[in-house]
């Protein structure tokens, strides 16, 4: 309330500085929530990397579905980012975070809608699928006579591409993305405030 009262009462000089203070906290905020995002991501990504070399079939999936659940979220706080700094200025530590995802797969609707999308494509899975190909781990093209779109979820462990219903996903892609993002953010916080 006394932030707002400086706001409406005080002069334009004092009204722009208690909402820079503002946007200072609002990009803080979104800085540490990309931090744990990206941790949690490359977290679920080991962890994916250590199912694969010890043929755990549902820790492979755990791992996956996290890692692209975590992902989505790191789509959407890029997309949140770059609207708090085209709609506010500011933000020189999310700038230079944002600079390694022009054109990133991590900017792709596809993974932003992720969540959503895939709770739809089940949906029409299971009412139009005949063939019934749930959970498949094998390189790409080794199964014949089946369309993607009939299958529900298709891992290639040999490039990392998840394909579900017919829409792939690039999962080493996003891991080195992630990664990059990851390594910005930790030069960032080495001279922000915000890092506790």
């Amino acid at each position: 309330m006394v932030e707002e009262s400086k706001i409406k009462m005080g002069k334009i000089g004092e009204s722009e500085e208690v909402i820079s203070d503002q946007m200072k906290g609002i990009h803080s905020v979104l800085l540490r929530e990309m931090e744990l995002q990206c941790d949690l991501a490359l977290t679920s990504y080991e962890e994916l990397e250590e199912s694969i070399k010890g043929f755990e079939n549902d820790k492979l999936w755990h791992s996956i579905h996290a890692f692209l659940d975590t992902t989505s979220k790191i789509s959407e706080l890029v997309a949140l980012c770059k609207k708090a700094i085209n709609d506010h200025g500011g933000g020189e530590e999310l700038r230079m975070i944002l600079d390694s995802t022009r054109n990133s797969k991590l900017s792709d609707p596809a993974l932003k809608r992720f969540s959503i999308s895939y709770r739809d494509r089940l949906e029409e899975w299971a009412k139009q699928t005949e063939k019934i190909v749930e959970k498949n781990v094998i390189e790409k093209g080794c199964i014949s006579g089946i369309d993607e779109k009939d299958m529900l979820r298709h891992f290639d462990p040999e490039t990392y591409e998840l394909t579900i219903r017919g829409q792939s996903y690039d999962l080493k892609g996003y891991y080195q993305e992630i990664s990059v993002m990851k390594d910005k953010i930790n030069d960032v916080s080495e001279e922000c405030f915000w890092r506790m």
